[in-house]
């Protein structure tokens, strides 16, 4: 990714700014979709053959695409706002490869996808242009909240056994429940229920994006349960791992 100025962390100051909720237009399933939709994924395949460049178009149609809280389609569950808060544009991007199964190399997305090369072919401002201004906010919800939140708890664990490597226990290793006691000061069992509990009636989550709900919420929960300095510490670390 270039030109984000990751440094800035000064949101962490009125976080009430990015965990506004995000209007959303309804629900889709296979039945009532919309003809907007399919216009979108007509125009997004016809771009792609004529002109290649599938990063460019995907994410184009990536912001044209209506802001739903979910969608059935073929049986698969998308919810696309992650409490309404962070955009989870990865789950839209993946939906929209069905789509294009004959045109692009699937396993060449989702490879770009899960190693950040996807966004790297763009800058923030080309990013902004092209989800928009309300995607966007939700964008940079899910970065702070998903991206640099994994990142952190990697930094964590590395920092953790280092530590426990330094006192003299080389033979120890460090599970995830030294890692949220770290972060969070609670085991597993205890923010797992928490996270349930935080969920409305109307909030489902899909099996294959559970890690992702969860991350987000932990994020939030470090934001403002945490002591400001070491929160703000504590994300600039792992935001720095992410320029390696």
């Amino acid at each position: 990714m270039k030109d984000l100025n990751i440094e800035d962390t000064s949101w962490m100051n009125s976080y009430d700014v990015f965990s506004s909720k995000i209007d959303v237009v309804g629900k889709y399933n296979e039945v009532n979709q919309s003809n907007e939709v399919s216009s979108i994924i007509i125009s997004l395949r016809s771009s792609i053959q004529k002109h290649g460049n599938w990063k460019y178009f995907l994410l184009k149609a990536i912001g044209e695409w209506p802001l739903v809280t979910e969608e059935f389609k073929k049986g698969i569950q998308y919810n696309y706002l992650i409490f309404g808060e962070a955009f989870d544009w990865p789950l839209l991007a993946r939906r929209l490869t069905r789509e294009l199964i004959d045109l692009v190399n699937p396993n060449e997305v989702i490879h770009d996808l899960n190693n950040g090369e996807f966004m790297h072919a763009f800058t923030q401002n080309e990013i902004k242009d092209l989800l928009g201004t309300i995607k966007y906010r939700g964008y940079l919800n899910y970065w702070y909240g998903v991206i640099v939140e994994e990142s952190l708890h990697q930094v964590s664990s590395k920092m953790l056994l280092k530590d426990l490597i330094s006192k003299g226990f080389h033979d120890q290793k460090v599970d995830n429940e030294l890692v949220l006691m770290h972060l969070y000061e609670q085991n597993n069992s205890f923010l797992l229920q928490e996270f349930f509990d935080s969920l409305k009636s109307n909030e489902t989550v899909s099996t294959n994006r559970l890690s992702v709900w969860i991350l987000y919420f932990l994020f939030k929960r470090r934001v403002n349960k945490g002591e400001p300095t070491r929160v703000a510490s504590d994300t600039n670390i792992a935001i720095e791992r992410l320029k390696i």
